[in-house]
């Protein structure tokens, strides 16, 4: 209507209006409904806020009173109230109510991060936590996303159920209220934190902030759930200037690395339905702390891997001796199944294992005269051991991978001795690319890679290397071994697909004995996730692709 687009607000007037064309649908579908001896049902998808409908035209609650509206969709460019809010109209009116998953609009790692597959899972099954009666999709369609397990899991309770998720206090941003309203953003009836609405805490300062998380975990037990807290700051010199409490309790043990405040949070503490943060700044702050974005994950235990896309011949011990470089072959996680350690399944080591297996992962296997590849591992001598390549290609058959496959591991055996040159630039990798370095071919060389390179200061570190996702997409390594002894070592690496085309996330692990057992490895100790330079540890910043 004028009056509000023109920077009021809607009148009575064409509120009327509104209605009266409602009612005018109503009457034509009951009437062809009648026609043709079958109900016509009449949905509305209209934003969350009653009072933001009203002034932009659109009595709801009259409505609802009158009986024109069969369905309810609630949620637009931004959520100004809780669920359970719009559950309590539209079940007053015994209309059902349907929560509206938008894409979205935010850049920057918070948008990747509210853009995952998590995310998604985090968003449905909070809505269902507050009560909603069944979740829609707005842009997010089937020809997009044909095989997506959202269709599958986001639908029902039960099939979210030990699905990993990402919680945040919204998807979108609020800003937009003020742009389809003036004024709008007074009617944001919730607490919203985001780099784009940020909250300062003032030395001394109490704020709290409410998240609608939809997992049960009263009978999980830390061996087969996990959830973390990450708190994005601002000027908070150490983690002890934040008290951090969760529905009362405090928490300890918080780590505050690179403007992340991390926190382990006992499963116990966390409700199915509302959870209550309290950030209390220390009257030590010399500054007000900027809390930039608050984060849960909630992670389980996989029940079920697929072969790993790449094993290699590992060496043995009996016992095995893994700080020796051998490793038993087996489980890496403690329990089946999990990603083993186990002999290669395609042909690698000059001619050892087979090419029959389904995924015929090194095609022309390492065929290179001055590759050592003695006892299944590879073996890196001197900067010169490739012929001056940097990287081996290892090229892999993806064919029969689906998007149903989310989680892949790998692993691979690498060795240097007391020969291998410290020098800075001297390095020696081998991973999965598009094409040999220096491939004119291709415009750029892209794909994961790990091994040694030089310290530059006598020593030689583990590390892995990508290719940054921003323009100008520069080279990125980043070191998962400081410093590390000749011999053989054991990469571990896991891809979290995501599996609407976004960006996925690589773990990598140096030497580890349980994957579970030890976690997340962190950039400052025994790994790394694929990152940006000094960034946000689960920054996606490329994507891994294994299909064709």
């Amino acid at each position: 209507f004028r009056s509000h687009t023109s920077g009021g607000k809607a009148t009575q007037a064409d509120r009327d209006k509104m209605t009266q064309l409602i009612r005018d649908i109503r009457t034509m579908t009951e009437q062809v409904g009648m026609e043709r001896g079958s109900p016509i049902l009449l949905s509305i998808r209209v934003p969350d806020s009653v009072g933001y409908c009203n002034d932009i035209g659109l009595d709801v609650n009259q409505w609802l009173q009158e009986g024109l509206v069969d369905l309810m969709t609630v949620n637009c460019f931004f959520r100004a109230e809780d669920w359970s809010a719009s559950v309590a109209m539209g079940h007053q009116y015994n209309v059902p109510v349907y929560a509206s998953l938008s894409e979205t609009r935010m850049t920057g790692p918070a948008g990747e991060i509210r853009g995952s597959f998590d995310s998604y899972m985090g968003r449905a099954s909070a809505a269902w936590a507050e009560g909603v009666d069944g979740i829609y999709m707005f842009n997010y369609t089937n020809d997009d996303h044909p095989n997506s397990p959202l269709w599958k899991l986001a639908g029902d309770p039960a099939t979210l159920e030990g699905v990993n998720k990402i919680y945040t206090t919204g998807a979108r941003g609020v800003e937009y209220m003020s742009s389809g309203l003036a004024g709008g953003l007074s009617h944001l009836n919730r607490t919203v934190v985001s780099p784009e609405r940020t909250m300062s805490i003032a030395p001394g300062q109490t704020r709290t902030i409410p998240l609608t998380i939809g997992d049960d975990l009263s009978d999980r037990t830390p061996e087969d759930a996990r959830v973390r807290l990450r708190l994005q700051t601002a000027n908070l010199p150490n983690a002890n200037r934040l008290g951090v409490r969760l529905n009362g309790q405090l928490l300890t043990g918080g780590v505050l690395s690179n403007g992340y405040l991390d926190f382990a949070v006992d499963l116990a503490l966390v409700n199915r339905g509302v959870n209550e943060f309290r950030l209390e700044g220390s009257p030590l702050l010399t500054q007000n702390v900027t809390l930039q974005d608050l984060l849960v994950y909630v992670s389980f235990r996989p029940t079920g891997f697929r072969a790993p896309m790449l094993e290699e011949a590992f060496l043995t011990g009996s016992p095995a001796n893994p700080a020796a470089g051998e490793y038993a072959l087996g489980p890496l996680v403690g329990a089946e199944p999990s990603p083993s350690v186990g002999r290669f399944l395609g042909s690698w080591s000059r001619g050892q294992g087979s090419n029959t297996s389904r995924f015929q992962v090194v095609g022309s296997g390492l065929g290179y005269a001055d590759m050592d590849a003695r006892e299944g591992a590879v073996r890196f001598h001197s900067p010169t051991a490739i012929s001056g390549k940097e990287s081996v290609l290892r090229p892999f058959d993806a064919s029969d991978v689906t998007t149903d496959d989310r989680v892949f591991y790998m692993a691979g055996l690498m060795s240097f001795d007391q020969n291998f040159s410290t020098a800075a630039n001297a390095i020696a990798l081998t991973g999965l690319l598009n094409a040999e370095e220096g491939d004119p071919s291709v415009s750029y060389t892209i794909g994961l890679q790990w091994g040694f390179r030089g310290d530059g200061d006598g020593g030689v570190d583990a590390v892995v290397r990508y290719r940054d996702n921003g323009s100008p997409y520069p080279v990125v390594t980043n070191v998962v071994g400081d410093n590390i002894q000749p011999g053989t070592h054991l990469f571990v690496m896991r891809v979290d697909v995501d599996v609407d085309g976004g960006l996925d996330n690589v773990t990598v692990w140096l030497n580890p004995t349980n994957l579970w057992a030890e976690g997340l490895p962190s950039l400052g100790l025994d790994g790394a996730c694929w990152l940006t330079p000094n960034g946000d540890p689960n920054r996606l910043v490329d994507t891994l692709v294994f299909s064709t």
